[in-house]
C-alpha cells in the first residue's frame, strides 16, 4: 500500500513538471536587434545607420512572414 502511494506520487510529480517543459515558442522574434543594439552600446560609431535600418527592416519582414511580434523598443531603437 505505501509503495503504491510513493509510486502514484511520483507520477503525478513527473506529469507536472513534464507540463513545465515543453515551452518551446518564443514570445519575441528578436532577429538581429539583440546584437545591433549590444554593439551600437558597446563600440558606438562602428555602424552605420544606414545599414542598421537596412538589417532592422528586414528582420521586422521577417516577423511579419512568420506571424510573429517584435520585442519591446524595437521600433524606437528603428526611429
Amino acid at each position: 500500500m505505501k509503495n503504491q502511494k510513493v509510486f502514484i506520487t511520483l507520477c503525478i510529480c513527473i506529469f507536472i513538471l513534464s507540463g513545465c517543459a515543453n515551452q518551446q515558442a518564443r514570445l519575441y522574434q528578436w532577429g538581429s536587434y539583440e546584437s545591433q543594439l549590444y554593439e551600437n552600446y558597446s563600440n558606438p560609431g562602428k555602424f552605420n545607420a544606414a545599414d542598421q535600418i537596412i538589417k532592422l527592416e528586414q528582420d521586422i519582414e521577417k516577423a511579419r512572414a512568420e506571424n510573429k511580434s517584435l520585442p519591446p523598443g524595437y521600433y524606437a531603437h528603428l526611429g
